[in-house]
């Protein structure tokens, strides 16, 4: 399933709803800033437009973190700053302009130390471009829906592309996948793309999604959370637990062995009590960033939490696990 978005920005007139969708679902919503080479054309207040993106940058709406300059680039269909972040570039019937000034700019980068990296957004072009944006720097290339037309050429080219330089898109509402070509675009249909590519390159589908995944979190400094299972396996007395707890949790709670919740986030789940969430968030919240290792010191699996009942203290244990 779809498990973050990464929301390129196209202009002032739609800031306000991308800033507000990502406050609604900070867990899953990614903004980046830029201006769409089609908010250029016939637009006589571009520069004003890219000073925008400049201010953004100095000092972000609140509750907002850009995670890439975005969408950029040439889009010559219709018609100098550095700054330490990746960029989704956009390229349509410009590739080989668009190649010369990516190469311009990587010896530039260079000769000050630096290095690019970036997504080339709805590559569509053959292998020749494709290697000499291989060599300019740390570039992933987007896929999304083209590469399940039966004209496609993309899907020469990926058949040939290493795992670590795609990432998967979708282009909502554009650029629909077959079966659904036609239709509007929606991010759950990624996953079409994802089975498309794995049939190209004779992979398992899990193993697509988790290299492209890997490749976005790595590309744009992101790490989605991940919903975390919490089940309580034992509620006995234990004098070993009772002894190694010092400030047992002071608040009456029922739970019953065999009851589970499920944390999404920093949310506590549904009748876990506060005490209870207070105790094993820090578990929950390892897991949910991607950890593997609860047995690092005074962190276990299961994790015990003591709770205080009716009848004194007894400790309560809790199994904490991922969900697939």
């Amino acid at each position: 399933g779809v498990a973050a978005l990464l929301l390129p920005a196209i202009d002032t007139a739609s800031d306000r709803r991308l800033f507000d969708l990502c406050r609604s679902h900070p867990e899953y919503c990614f903004p980046m800033i830029g201006l769409h080479p089609t908010s250029v054309n016939d637009n006589p207040a571009w520069r004003e437009e890219l000073a925008r993106v400049d201010r953004y940058l100095l000092d972000p709406p609140a509750g907002i973190r850009f995670c890439a300059i975005g969408e950029i680039g040439l889009d010559y269909y219709w018609s100098d700053a550095f700054v330490a972040l990746p960029v989704a570039i956009h390229t349509r019937a410009a590739w080989d302009d668009m190649c010369r000034i990516i190469e311009a700019e990587t010896e530039r980068a260079r000769a000050d130390g630096r290095r690019l990296r970036g997504v080339f957004h709805a590559f569509s072009e053959g292998a020749a471009a494709f290697e000499r944006l291989c060599g300019c720097g740390d570039f992933c290339f987007g896929i999304g829906g083209t590469v399940t037309f039966k004209k496609s050429g993309v899907a020469e080219i990926v058949r040939t592309m290493p795992l670590d330089r795609i990432v998967l898109e979708t282009d909502c509402p554009y650029l629909t996948p077959a079966p659904y070509r036609g239709q509007r675009n929606e991010s759950a249909y990624v996953r079409l793309v994802c089975d498309k590519i794995a049939e190209l390159k004779g992979l398992a589908a899990e193993t697509v999604a988790a290299a492209t995944t890997a490749n976005a979190e790595a590309l744009f400094g992101i790490r989605y959370m991940k919903k975390i299972k919490i089940t309580v396996v034992r509620k006995v007395c234990h004098r070993d637990l009772i002894e190694r707890y010092e400030n047992p949790i002071d608040h009456a709670c029922d739970m019953r062995e065999g009851q589970v919740f499920v944390a999404n986030g920093w949310q506590r789940p549904d009748g876990l009590c506060e005490s209870a969430w207070q105790t094993i968030s820090p578990f929950v919240m390892t897991l949910a960033h991607g950890g593997t290792d609860l047995y690092d010191g005074w962190m276990k699996n299961p994790a015990s939490a003591m709770i205080s009942c009716n009848d004194g203290f007894r400790p309560v244990s809790f199994l904490i696990e991922t969900l697939d």
